[in-house]
């Protein structure tokens, strides 16, 4: 399978995360869970390719979420994350995206 295959997997799984999270768990705004899940330690093993973890179906990817929740109190520097974070999706509304990487490094480098 080829890298830009394996990104095309991560990123329509987070999606499918994001997705299920949303309407079936949380019952919260997409965009919130989204600025949360973008900073957590599962999305990080997910937008790695060497965990395999694209290869994984979503509810997988949510359970482990969910234990790293229950496991994790958001710390300053999350929360201060997840604020910039909503400050770099309102600005970089519509901006199209190639790769898994290029989306994680604009929004934690707060492109």
């Amino acid at each position: 399978m080829t890298k830009e295959q394996k990104e095309y997997c991560m990123l329509n799984l987070f999606a499918l995360v994001i997705e299920r999270l949303s309407h079936d768990v949380t019952q919260e705004d997409s965009i919130e869970i989204a600025k949360q899940f973008i900073f957590s330690e599962t999305c990080d093993l997910l937008f790695n390719p060497k965990t395999r973890m694209w290869a994984e179906g979503p509810d997988s990817i949510i359970d482990m979420y969910m234990k790293e929740l229950k496991a994790n109190t958001p710390n300053r520097k999350t929360v201060n994350a997840i604020k910039e974070a909503d400050r770099n999706i309102k600005h970089n509304k519509g901006k199209t995206y190639h790769s898994a990487d290029e989306l994680l490094d604009d929004i934690k480098k707060g492109n």
